[in-house]
């Protein structure tokens, strides 16, 4: 279903998403002893998206989410984010402990998920979980609201690329999260809603056309693509009376897909219904998606947008040869 101009697809809560490797009963000092035990969180603080804003992405599980955010995991979120994602601080803290340099992803026993715990001022702390190899940060590292931690991935105990955030306090067994709210400090904030997106529009301050295979996309109408196929988009600049200028191969405009599973999108207009790198083995019976069209104004602080739906639907069924 489509609410407040951005695609909610069906079928991306068949993801079965995972525990952090150091919440499946590791409770040694080594993982939490750099947290002080017991200690209270501050509910007047504010928690940023942990990647860049620019893109929404989608939160696939949140707080109390059936498939694993139970118990000491309640107060969790799981943001669906393409592989190599900028992951960065949500709140100002100090790296207390990095877990680094493994590889392997997936449902099975033993898999550890590369990591990083950054400690807030109140005693509690931040887990960033299921990262890429090759970490940016390191202990003892002071970090601010927004300074790049690592790349997302999809180590550890889990079957597809996305982002583990949560924030906890140390417990004598272990640890337990708290509830957050995301926002601007001083506001009352919010609390993410599992299957909605979250990100900033950036201000639209130029119009944008988008042509679809020589046909032009009204606003709120959706492209048809069959799986595996393409279709091509231009996009042009409206200006009055001098007419669309194409802007499609310049470098200020940008091509992605809201929902990487389903669509990808090159940096020519190209777009084809195909999983990103990643999620090839992700079966889903979604049938929408959405690309997000983003030009950038040469010289000034603003941005044109539009955000194009597409119909995903199989190819025909062929006749058997006799």
């Amino acid at each position: 279903m489509v609410g407040r101009g951005i695609l909610v697809a069906a079928g991306a809560s068949a993801l079965l998403l995972a525990l952090p490797f150091a919440a499946r009963g590791d409770s040694s000092s080594s993982t939490y002893g750099f947290a002080p035990l017991d200690t209270g969180h501050d509910d007047e603080a504010r928690y940023s998206l942990p990647y860049p804003a620019r893109i929404p992405r989608r939160l696939v599980q949140g707080v109390d989410g059936k498939k694993t955010h139970q118990g000491p995991q309640r107060f969790a979120f799981d943001f669906l984010l393409p592989l190599g994602t900028k992951v960065l601080a949500a709140r100002p803290g100090v790296v207390g402990h990095v877990i680094d340099g493994h590889t392997e992803g997936g449902f099975r026993p033993g898999l550890i998920g590369n990591g990083v715990y950054v400690l807030h001022d109140d005693g509690t702390f931040a887990y960033y979980g299921h990262l890429s190899p090759g970490i940016s940060v390191q202990r003892g590292q002071r970090v601010s609201t927004g300074d790049l931690l690592a790349k997302s991935g999809n180590t550890g105990y889990s079957d597809a690329p996305h982002l583990h955030f949560q924030v906890a306090r140390r417990t004598p067994t272990g640890f337990r999260t708290v509830p957050i709210r995301f926002g601007a400090a001083g506001t009352l904030g919010f609390v993410p809603n599992e299957g909605d997106y979250y990100g900033a529009r950036p201000p639209s301050l130029v119009r944008l056309q988008v042509d679809a295979d020589g046909q032009t996309v009204r606003p709120g109408q959706d492209v048809r693509i069959e799986r595996g196929d393409s279709v091509r988009l231009r996009v042009y600049r409206l200006r009055g009376q001098a007419g669309p200028v194409e802007v499609t191969e310049r470098p200020q405009l940008s091509f992605a897909s809201m929902t990487p599973w389903s669509l990808d999108a090159d940096g020519d207009g190209r777009v084809r219904a195909r999983p990103m790198p990643g999620y090839e083995d992700f079966e889903t019976q979604a049938t929408g998606a959405e690309i997000y069209v983003v030009f950038g104004i040469p010289g000034r602080r603003g941005f044109g947008y539009r955000q194009i739906p597409f119909e995903i639907v199989d190819p025909p069924a062929r006749s058997p040869v006799p």
